[in-house]
């Protein structure tokens, strides 16, 4: 009980103050700040423990298993796009995701594309992205997964190929994620991996 009435106040706060204040700033700014207070967070197990207290609730009718060997505890999950860099691994189990995709990532680091990347489109209440594909790099964010992730929590790996246009061609291209792929399935810390063919924002278009 207690849990359902902090959540329905967490909502109203949200709604009609926290989300307010928040769309007074730049969208991507506004992302980076909830990255750097989730990677706070997670570092700690006190405070990972203390909000898992007040968000998780887990029900066995939610449990969903996968040929036997991927086992989610909630079909929840957080996409690819929001932790991009692996940043807030740790706190995700603690808020009540039933898994978590990382990623993007490419062989090679890139910037991303020139911002503004992300704007808010308010009439439809979505937001438009176009990042490029702005990550660290496969090795850097897997070493940094070493660190971070959480037992008995499915995390997923999104794999795309470096925005470059040395990437354009098709055999480099598939080079390219094979070099991530073997990078990611040398630690056994990804309960599955997506492969990721559509970015349209980066060199040469969606193939």
């Amino acid at each position: 009980m207690i849990q359902y009435k902090f959540s329905y106040l967490m909502y109203l706060l949200y709604k009609h103050i926290i989300k307010r204040i928040l769309f007074m700033f730049d969208p991507e700014f506004v992302h980076n700040r909830m990255l750097e207070i989730g990677n706070l967070l997670g570092r700690f197990s006190v405070t990972r423990n203390f909000i898992k207290l007040l968000f998780v609730r887990e029900f066995d009718n939610l449990f969903i298993e996968i040929k036997g060997v991927v086992r989610f505890k909630n079909p929840i999950g957080l996409s690819a796009g929001f932790d991009k860099e692996g940043n807030i691994a740790s706190i995700l189990p603690s808020i009540g995701f039933g898994h978590a995709e990382i990623g993007s990532v490419t062989l090679y680091p890139y910037e991303g594309n020139s911002k503004p990347r992300l704007k808010r489109l308010k009439k439809s209440q979505s937001i438009w992205v176009n990042y490029g594909l702005k990550n660290d790099g496969t090795r850097v964010v897997v070493n940094r997964l070493l660190q971070s992730v959480q037992p008995n929590f499915v995390y997923g790996l999104s794999i795309a190929k470096t925005n470059s246009k040395d990437t354009c061609d098709e055999n480099q291209a598939i080079q390219d994620y094979l070099e991530s792929f073997k990078l990611a399935v040398q630690q056994n810390i990804f309960g599955y991996i997506t492969i990721n063919i559509s970015c349209p924002n980066t060199f040469g278009g969606e193939p």
